[in-house]
């Protein structure tokens, strides 16, 4: 079988896969956050004071009580303090402390981190805290997954999901009368962290489909590399014999697309709409994939008076929005090339669409 017919069985197998579901992103994975231990006792810190805006009561710190077997009345606990990152005896930091009107809590959160804290000596500080006002020290550990305290320590461990399994039970009224956006908030910290624990990275069914083909992949990522080199070669062409006469035409350059889902390169010119350096500019990406040649047009920097799909309308360039949720903001001219078009047709193309925009300074 020759390369091309193991390819397109490749294909073939690859398209029976079941396939694989994926989760809307968190707002926290958006972020790139999610396993941040700082970040995560900051949104800790925020709801388990009830003097925070979220309108929830003391429910997310009863919940977290209750989910480490002490028995609490939400009525009576009340809050009088929250600090991060608390000096201790001994000079350490601990992540959260939570003085109440009975208890005097210590907080060590740990989502990847292993556990190299001297919890002997965070006790003793919530000992210390808490031995003038008669209130009795708690420590807990709270993790994404089960971890023996140290031996002596007197932390009790808490997983999250613990914590969640409560906190989702008894959120309900609270949610209800809560103030919504730090609910959703809420819910989608719950969810970020319960998305931690899942063996989620690894797709099992894709890596035995690796496994089993991994020459023939390597065969396909390597004409991929050649396609790419390939594609950026042509365009480096039309960067040589693309020149403009307008001054306010910049150099241009050539950009190979990074992500690996675009299979394109760039021929990179951009148009000032003015004498100076702060006015608007105007960017025109030449741009070649393997669908072809298409002019890609953006505003670079700078504000217009008008917009810009209204400008171009003025200056009879007709264009369409570019279906890409990353690249949504790019129009695209409406005189697509084929793949195959001649580089001085496609250059042709560029100098007459930026010899229009170049001219258009007075009417932005």
């Amino acid at each position: 079988m020759d390369e091309f017919g193991k390819l397109k069985k490749l294909m073939s197998e690859f398209k029976r896969l079941p396939r694989r579901l994926t989760d809307e992103p968190t707002l926290l994975e958006i972020s790139k956050f999610p396993h941040y231990e700082n970040v995560c006792s900051n949104i800790l810190a925020f709801y388990l004071s009830p003097e925070e805006p979220h309108q929830l009561d003391n429910v997310v710190l009863c919940s977290l009580l209750r989910a480490a077997g002490v028995k609490v009345d939400d009525s009576m606990l009340q809050v009088e303090w929250i600090g991060r990152e608390v000096g201790t005896k001994a000079g350490g930091r601990l992540d959260l402390l939570v003085e109440t009107n009975a208890y005097i809590i210590g907080i060590e959160n740990k989502i990847w981190a292993t556990v190299n804290n001297d919890l002997s000596d965070y006790y003793l500080t919530l000992v210390k805290y808490g031995e003038n006002k008669k209130r009795n020290p708690i420590g807990l550990l709270l993790s994404l997954k089960p971890i023996e305290p140290p031996e002596g320590s007197l932390f009790k461990n808490v997983i999250y999901q613990q914590f969640f399994d409560v906190l989702l039970r008894e959120i309900g009224p609270y949610a209800v009368s809560g103030n919504r956006k730090y609910v959703e908030y809420l819910f989608d910290f719950v969810r970020t962290i319960q998305n931690l624990t899942r063996d989620r990275m690894i797709d099992h069914e894709f890596l035995n489909f690796a496994k089993k083909e991994k020459k023939n992949i390597n065969l396909i990522l390597r004409r991929i590399t050649d396609l790419r080199r390939g594609i950026k070669d042509k365009v480096s062409q039309l960067h040589g014999v693309v020149s403009f006469e307008q001054e306010n035409v910049s150099s241009s350059w050539v950009y190979q697309a990074q992500d690996y889902q675009r299979i394109e390169a760039a021929f990179v010119t951009d148009i000032r709409l003015g004498a100076n350096n702060t006015d608007p500019t105007i960017a025109v990406d030449t741009v070649l994939s393997p669908d072809g040649w298409e002019i890609r047009i953006f505003r670079r920097r700078g504000n217009l008076t008008k917009g810009l799909p209204e400008l171009l309308r003025e200056l009879r360039i007709e264009t369409h929005p570019l279906q890409d949720e990353i690249l949504k903001d790019q129009l695209v001219y409406d005189m697509r090339l084929s793949f195959e078009s001649g580089i001085k047709e496609v250059a042709e193309v560029l100098r007459n669409v930026v010899k229009v925009i170049a001219g258009a300074g007075g009417r932005m």
